[in-house]
């Protein structure tokens, strides 16, 4: 692999999780290629993307107020120009989580507007799944939930 890019929301806000799987993940794969982080853009993402910025990553800010079948083409555009090889989403937030099938759509649009595989970094609560591997990296303790 060459580059891997990372596609997650990032800021004060949202908060640091998301980052902060992508970045032990990345450390975790025996890989010397570059990282590439894409986050939506917010009044203070400059405040959130320091651990990735030390980590040695390029960050490239979305546009403001993408709808999300733009923000998943942008993505890949990104993705593209800069020779991903892979492709890993941490984007389950609750607005997803409210609003589970729009998580699917986004990563469905993502697949379509690219020929590389999508990893996606997935809540339990979520219902389906549009990438082409979701991963569930803790369990909600809910025993109804196991059955998804």
């Amino acid at each position: 692999m060459s580059r891997i890019l990372f596609r997650a929301d990032v800021s004060p806000s949202v908060g640091m999780g998301h980052l902060m799987r992508c970045v032990a993940l990345a450390r975790g794969i025996d890989f010397h290629g570059g990282h590439v982080l894409i986050t939506r853009p917010d009044d203070r993402v400059s405040d959130a993307i320091g651990p990735a910025k030390k980590a040695g990553w390029n960050v490239e800010v979305l546009e403001p107020n993408l709808s999300d079948t733009n923000d998943a083409a942008a993505t890949a555009l990104v993705a593209s120009e800069l020779g991903a090889d892979i492709i890993v989403t941490d984007l389950c937030s609750r607005i997803f989580i409210d609003e589970p099938d729009r998580l699917v759509r986004y990563h469905r649009a993502l697949c379509r507007n690219l020929s590389l595989p999508v990893i996606s970094i997935e809540d339990c609560r979520m219902s389906g799944f549009g990438s082409d591997v979701a991963v569930l990296p803790y369990n909600c303790g809910d025993p109804d939930i196991a059955d998804r």
